[in-house]
C-alpha cells in the first residue's frame, strides 16, 4: 500500500467537527452552566488547603512576537481557608522560610488574591451582564465539552486592580469550558481589554475532582495569572494541594479580592 493510500484512509477515519447546535439547544446548555455556577459555592463545605504560588517578573516587550524574559521572584506557601462561601489567605512561607514571610515578598510587582473561586462568581453573577456566545463542542473519552465565549463591559465588571489611591475596573472577555451533560465547569480563562490605564490581567483556572472528608468536590487545581502595570509584568502560577476539613477554631479575617498593583517608587 502506498503512502498516499494510507493518508487517504486516515483522513476518512478522522471524526468530523461537531456542528453548531440550534439556538434553543445552546440556550439550554448555557442554562445548565449558569445553574452550576450559581450554586457552586453553596454546595461546598468549609475547608482548608495549601496554595503554592510561584511569582515571576518581566518587562513588557514592545516588539511583536517577542516573549517576555521571566525571572523568578519567589515561591510562596499560603494557607487558604474557604469559610462561609468566602476565601481567606494567610502567607506561611516564602522560599521555604517561615520567618517574617511578608518581608521576603519582592516589592514592585503585582500582588494577587481572590483567584480561587471568585472568577466563576464574577463571570456568572447577574450584575456582570456577561454576553455569552457559542464557540464549539469537543468530544473526549470522558465527556462532551461545550465551550462558550463571553464578554463583560467595564461598567459591569468586577475585574480590576487597586492602587494606593483608587480602584481601576476593566472590561474583559474569555471562554468557559463545561461538561455538556451536567454544566460542570472545567476551565475558565479571561483577558482584560486594553484601555488608557495601561493595566492588563490574564487569568486561567482549571478545575478537577478533590476528596475532602470522604466527599468528592470539583475544585481549582491550577491557576495562571498574568498582570501588567506600567510595563512591569507579574506572572503567578498556582497549584492547590492538601485539601482538608476546615478547623472551626481558626480565626480568620477577609480581605479585598482585587489584585494590588505595584506601588510606584
Amino acid at each position: 500500500m502506498s503512502v498516499r493510500c494510507i493518508f487517504v484512509i486516515l483522513l476518512a477515519a478522522a471524526p468530523a467537527p461537531a456542528q453548531q447546535p440550534p439556538r434553543p439547544e445552546q440556550r439550554a446548555l448555557l442554562a445548565k452552566i449558569q445553574h452550576y455556577a450559581d450554586t457552586y459555592t453553596q454546595q461546598l463545605q468549609d475547608f482548608t488547603c495549601t496554595q503554592i504560588m510561584t511569582r515571576s517578573g518581566a518587562k513588557a516587550e514592545n516588539r511583536p512576537n517577542v516573549q517576555p524574559k521571566w525571572k523568578t521572584l519567589e515561591t510562596q506557601e499560603i494557607e487558604l481557608n474557604f469559610v462561609g462561601h468566602r476565601e481567606h489567605y494567610r502567607l506561611l512561607k516564602v522560599n521555604g522560610d517561615s520567618k517574617n514571610p511578608e518581608k521576603k515578598v519582592k516589592s514592585g510587582y503585582t500582588r494577587t488574591s481572590g483567584e480561587f473561586g471568585s472568577m466563576m462568581r464574577a463571570v456568572f453573577e447577574a450584575r456582570s451582564r456577561a454576553d455569552f456566545q457559542w464557540d464549539h463542542m469537543t468530544p473526549t473519552s470522558e465527556r462532551n465539552v461545550c465551550v462558550f465565549n463571553f464578554h463583560v463591559d467595564r461598567e459591569n465588571s468586577s475585574m480590576g486592580l487597586r492602587t494606593e489611591f483608587r480602584r481601576i475596573m476593566l472590561s474583559y472577555g474569555g471562554y468557559v469550558s463545561a461538561d455538556c451533560a451536567t454544566g460542570q465547569i472545567l476551565r475558565i480563562a479571561s483577558d482584560s481589554e486594553p484601555d488608557r490605564s495601561g493595566f492588563l490581567i490574564h487569568t486561567a483556572i482549571r478545575y478537577g475532582p478533590v476528596t475532602i472528608s470522604d466527599r468528592e468536590f470539583f475544585l481549582p487545581t491550577t491557576v495562571e495569572n498574568i498582570s501588567g502595570f506600567d510595563r512591569t509584568l507579574t506572572k503567578a502560577e498556582m497549584r492547590f494541594e492538601n485539601y482538608r476539613k476546615y478547623d472551626a477554631d481558626t480565626s480568620i479575617k477577609f480581605e479585598d479580592e482585587l489584585p494590588e498593583a505595584p506601588a510606584k517608587p
